[in-house]
């Protein structure tokens, strides 16, 4: 079994001094690196509110009430 998992070594180990493309794919995924100068764009999913409410939750967490007796700002959110 240790000398299967050996083998798969070696032979990664030779595929990442040899091929610069792989190298380059394995930096970039396992360490999330990137080259100087690029831009990096994330997309973060949105989070579902619990079911009872209907409404989604802002990527940033906060959570408005539904009323129409609070002062609101340009938007229709309550001042913060």
């Amino acid at each position: 079994m240790w000398q299967a998992k050996m083998v798969d070594l070696e032979i990664e180990k030779k595929r990442l001094e040899e091929d610069k493309f792989y190298l380059e794919k394995q930096v970039r995924e396992r360490l999330g690196m990137v080259k100087e100068g690029e831009k990096v764009y994330r997309v973060v999913p949105r989070r579902e509110a619990p079911s009872d409410t209907g409404r989604q939750i802002p990527p940033s967490g906060e959570v408005y009430p539904k009323s129409d007796s609070l002062p609101t700002q340009k938007g229709g959110r309550p001042p913060r």
